[in-house]
Formats: structure tokens, sequence, C-alpha cells
């Protein structure tokens, strides 16, 4: 029997990096890795070499994550993430990241049942 929390919180990783991926991103889904980050974000270096020393503005991330409200609270965003998105469900529930700026940004996503 399939784990739902596993799935619902799979599919928003897939859609999280689909998202930045069609903006123009590279993005990874670090599966099974239960580490800091579920998806980890960076600049297509195209045809150049791949550098990870040019940070991702905070204002380019937001402008992919468009209709996605800021989370404030500091006590909703977790240690060591800096920054915080959410966005409501029609059916209910919510969707959360919670972000780290870096030259990469490491994303962790939460899904709550809908």
């Amino acid at each position: 029997m399939a784990n739902h929390k596993y799935l619902r919180g799979r599919r928003l990783e897939w859609a999280i990096q689909k998202l930045f991926k069609e903006s123009g991103f590279c993005a990874v889904r670090a599966a099974g890795s239960h580490g800091v980050a579920d998806v980890i974000v960076f600049r297509d270096p195209g045809d150049e070499p791949l550098t990870l020393t040019q940070p991702i503005p905070y204002s380019d991330i937001t402008e992919v994550l468009d209709g996605w409200l800021e989370e404030s609270d500091p006590k909703k965003i977790l240690d060591p993430f800096l920054f915080g998105k959410k966005r409501y469900l029609a059916r209910g529930g919510t969707q959360t990241l919670h972000m780290i700026p870096a030259q990469v940004w490491l994303i962790q996503a939460k899904s709550t049942k809908g």
C-alpha cells in the first residue's frame, strides 16, 4: 500500500521541479536523500561551463513562484531556512516551500491533505 503523504510530497516536488525548468532554470529533485533539500535549483549554464558562483536573486524565485503567498511567521519557517512560500489548495490543505538563498536554492516542499 502506498504512503499517501509520500506520494503527495513527491507530486509537489515534481511540480516545483517542472515549474523552475519551464522558467529556464536547472532543477534537480533529491529523491530519497532525507537531506536538507528536496529540490535544488540553479542557473542553466546553456553553452557555458557550469558555475554555481552566481547567486539567484530572491526576486527571480518569486517571479517563478507567482501566486504563492509569503510565509512571514518565523515560527512556521523551518530552521535553517530563511524564506517561506505557501499556497492554499482548492480542496483544502496547503503547500509550503521553505527556501535557503545561496548560489543554488535549496527547497524543501511540504503538502497537507486537501
